[in-house]
């Protein structure tokens, strides 16, 4: 039999807060080491909110034309980038809710925003469209039409994308935007994860199913029985 092992507990969860924003939230993050939430919502309304008591510190009512999409927190806490149906990218000082900056991405939807590791640079996706720009909200590059609209952004390094749409995983040089890799599987993929070391990638599928590839060998994988298709993953820090 198998020695047991018991381990310590690495924290307790308490109450926190309730606050009301004006509709559906669509997006949030913590910014400045956990002393700010912030929250995006279906009426296009950014607002932050003291990480302890809850309390009001912000709000733009007109941050984007209709909803907010997603929103994304650089990686030293100090910036929010958030993205719209209004085909914009805006940039705000996350302390005092200042527009610092905004982007035209394009005429429809911007779906997807993701801050890079370093914070030097965003990734957003419009359509079956990618574009790379710089920390000041810059237009650095624009990839070719994917097949079908990207369902998903993750950074696998500062010089690397990855990016899922129906039919396959794409890894982009960000400097360049040239094609790095692809992985291909026949399926409408709608979520994407990386290990921390970058090597496996795991894709939720509308089937109902989890694909996996590793980078290392090119071997795939799949997982199925899931209730509903899986539309966030995550690994753990160890990646087991």
């Amino acid at each position: 039999m198998p020695k047991l092992v018991k381990n310590k507990a690495r924290g307790v969860l308490q109450n926190g807060f309730f606050a009301t924003v004006d509709d559906y939230p669509i997006a949030g993050g913590w910014g400045l080491n956990g002393k700010l939430f912030a929250v995006g919502d279906a009426s296009g309304s950014v607002q932050a909110f003291d990480g302890t008591s809850g309390r009001k510190i912000w709000k733009n009512s007109e941050a984007h034309v209709g909803g907010i999409m997603s929103m994304s927190v650089s990686s030293n806490g100090k910036q929010l980038a958030s993205v719209g149906q209004d085909g914009q990218l805006a940039l705000w000082d996350f302390a005092e809710g200042q527009l610092q900056h905004r982007t035209e991405i394009g005429s429809g939807w911007v779906e997807h925003v993701a801050w890079s590791k370093s914070g030097n640079h965003l990734a957003v996706s419009s359509g079956r469209v990618v574009t790379i720009l710089s920390s000041s909200g810059d237009k650095i590059w624009s990839s070719k039409n994917h097949p079908s609209t990207v369902s998903a952004l993750e950074w696998v390094t500062d010089q690397e994308l990855s990016t899922a749409c129906y039919g396959r995983v794409t890894f982009f040089n960000t400097s360049s935007g040239k094609e790095n890799e692809r992985l291909e599987w026949q399926g409408s993929l709608v979520s994407l994860a990386l290990s921390p070391d970058g090597n496996v990638v795991a894709c939720g599928s509308q089937d109902k199913s989890v694909h996996f590839w590793r980078r290392s060998n090119g071997q795939d994988s799949m997982m199925s029985g899931y209730p509903w298709k899986p539309s966030e993953l995550a690994f753990s820090h160890d990646s087991i």
